[in-house]
């Protein structure tokens, strides 16, 4: 599922698979093994950028929310990403941000004081770039083929960093970045990597805990949709978010605590919480960095899903976080910037009023009445992902009562 396999001759005359990772191989000695395989990489070879694209399913999020609603990435949409989030970074910051001149920095150029969320995350792909285009690139990416392309099995800031310097300086020099080629898109050694820099976010870690879950449990009797089919990639990690469904296969407990760098049983239900968290409260908290403390605090304050979402969207002010969406059309070098929207909160499903409006919809619906059938259809939706909500928190609950 999570693996892309080289079926074909790799012009690279990569390493031969006998030693690659697989789900069902892997054991205490995982990490010996991920040395084994990377001791096999080749020397790096440059690789044409258009050419290369990101793991989807990759924990690690190099891009706010925000503008990843609007990158269309299989378009080669880079540039477009990059001219909406400079604009939205001097919308944010309410000036002008002198993208050249830190890209052509020879030391550490002063940045604003509490620069906001997004000017945060740009500021950490801009320097990088600055640093390469001063120094060079010191540590190659990592890639696996796939027909013709190759995707990103470690390495996406330093791809982006590259676009970025090809975008701005218009130069071909950047336009491919020294590559080391591998067998497979392998998540594990994902997540050596990921532990081994040691600053993914709690929403990252989540999605870490839950990419190497199904892939335990992936062939055991489990069947996971792929990423592809999710309009929100939050459900797509949630396939695994009850421990009373989805267990850990007896005897993987200290694998997956290795894996992801967890200290113990509980921590890893803690994370594994998260993956049942409103979309909104997902991308806030991804966006902002928070911790699992600071996500914890607000589940156990929260009485329910509206409370939780009014809980975040207030600590998330405190950070000066207001963007919660994008609508665009389209992004092109022509296109106004996108729209931003503030936070909505919605009444909250399961709630007396929401019921009660219902109830008084579905009297009035009937032969030809589509706008009355539409409406009451849409809060009968709202109402079954609220059932579905409260299922997962019994099922919880019934996990929890089985571990005491």
């Amino acid at each position: 599922m999570s693996k892309r396999y080289l079926e074909d001759a790799d012009p690279f005359a990569a390493a031969p698979e006998s030693d690659s990772l697989s789900v069902h191989s892997i054991d205490s000695d995982l990490f010996g093994k991920i040395e084994a395989v990377d001791s096999e990489k080749h020397v790096a070879r440059p690789l044409d950028i258009f050419s290369i694209f990101p793991d989807p399913t990759q924990p690690r999020r190099a891009i706010p929310s925000v503008l990843r609603a609007v990158w269309a990435v299989e378009e080669n949409t880079t540039a477009e990403l990059f001219d909406s989030w400079h604009r939205l970074v001097e919308e944010e910051r309410g000036g002008t941000f002198d993208l050249d001149k830190f890209l052509k920095a020879s030391g550490n150029v002063r940045r604003l004081d509490n620069p906001g969320p997004l000017e945060s995350t740009f500021l950490v792909l801009v320097e990088l770039a600055a640093s390469i285009r001063r120094d060079k690139l010191t540590n190659p990416i990592t890639v696996a083929q796939d027909d013709a392309v190759y995707y990103i099995e470690t390495g996406e800031r330093r791809w982006l960093a590259y676009h970025l310097l090809y975008t701005h300086f218009e130069d071909e020099k950047w336009a491919r970045i020294p590559s080391r080629l591998v067998n497979v898109v392998d998540i594990w050694r994902q997540a050596s990597e990921n532990n081994a820099r040691a600053d993914l976010n709690a929403i990252s870690r989540a999605r870490q805990l839950a990419v190497l879950l199904m892939d335990m449990l992936d062939g055991q009797g489990y069947q996971f949709n792929p990423f592809r089919q999710f309009e929100d990639e939050r459900d797509f990690y949630a396939q695994v978010e009850s421990g009373y469904r989805h267990r850990i296969p007896r005897g993987k407990s200290e694998q997956l605590l290795s894996a992801t760098g967890f200290k113990s049983d509980s921590q890893l239900r803690q994370y594994r919480r998260l993956l049942s968290l409103p979309t909104i409260v997902w991308n806030i908290a991804d966006d902002l960095n928070w911790s699992e403390k600071i996500i914890r605090d607000l589940l156990e304050q929260a009485d329910d899903e509206e409370s939780l979402i009014a809980l975040a969207a207030t600590e998330a002010g405190r950070g000066g976080y207001n963007v919660t969406s994008v609508t665009v059309s389209s992004v092109t070098e022509e296109s106004q910037p996108p729209q931003i929207e503030e936070l909505d909160v919605p009444p909250a499903p399961g709630s007396k009023q929401h019921y009660a409006r219902m109830a008084r919809l579905l009297a009035k619906t009937g032969w030809g009445k589509q706008q009355q059938n539409e409406q009451a259809l849409a809060f009968i939706h709202e109402h079954k992902i609220w059932l579905d909500a409260q299922e997962k928190r019994l099922l919880q609950y019934l996990e929890a009562n089985e571990e005491h």
